[in-house]
Parts: C-alpha cells; structure tokens; sequence
C-alpha cells in the first residue's frame, strides 16, 4: 500500500505536465470576428462573401 499510492501520485503529476504542449496564438482579426458573428445572421449572400473576403484579406496580410 505504501507504494501504490506513491505511484499513482507520481503517474497523475506526470500525465497531467505531459499534457502543457505550447500552442501557436491564432488571434483573429477584426474583419473576421465581425464574419464569424454575421455567419448566423439572414443577409443576403453577396455581403456574406464581402465579409468572407475581408476576413480573407486580413488574415492574408498578417502571413498566415
């Protein structure tokens, strides 16, 4: 028992630092938040592709 209890401590503090992999920022851009939250909005389709470009485009001129 004494070692047991030893060994699933040490077995859960190392799955759980294992787990912290560093991730790239994808911050969105402005042009894209304002896409992503007319997405749902009833608009007619050539707005919809204005944005969708837009947010294209921004995301274009940042390098991604």
């Amino acid at each position: 028992m004494r070692f047991i209890i030893p060994s699933l401590a040490a077995l859960f503090l190392a799955g759980c630092s294992g787990s912290q992999h560093s991730q790239p920022s994808r911050e969105t851009t402005a042009a894209c938040m304002e896409y992503q939250s007319m997405m749902t909005a009833p608009m007619p389709p050539e707005a919809m592709r204005r944005l969708q470009k837009a947010c294209a485009a921004s995301t274009r001129d940042r390098g991604e």
